[in-house]
């Protein structure tokens, strides 16, 4: 949190951030960050990814769940893919969707 404060146009701190969230099962706090880092910078890989990874974890029974989480996560999965395709986000995804 304290580099995405410093700069509230990185959107790849703002990224990482709302993912260090995620793993404490925050997931409506994470989201918010992830929206936050793709508000920064829609076309950023990192803030697509992270965002997508987060609607991609949300359990169906959490509050922050989102009725559509797996298209929305998948829309942002193909955007990396299509603005990165060789990173290794891009790796990460295609193990996610195998």
């Amino acid at each position: 949190d304290a580099a995405a404060k410093l700069d509230s146009t990185d959107a790849i701190s703002r990224g990482y951030a709302s993912y260090i969230v995620m793993l404490t099962r925050e997931y409506g706090a994470a989201l918010e960050r992830a929206q936050d880092a793709v508000a920064a910078d829609s076309q950023e890989p990192t803030a697509l990814f992270f965002r997508g990874l987060i609607l991609y974890s949300i359990p169906a029974n959490n509050p922050a769940y989102v009725p559509n989480a797996k298209t929305l996560a998948n829309a942002d999965f193909d955007k990396v893919l299509e603005l990165a395709p060789n990173s290794e986000f891009a790796s990460q995804i295609k193990e996610i969707r195998k």
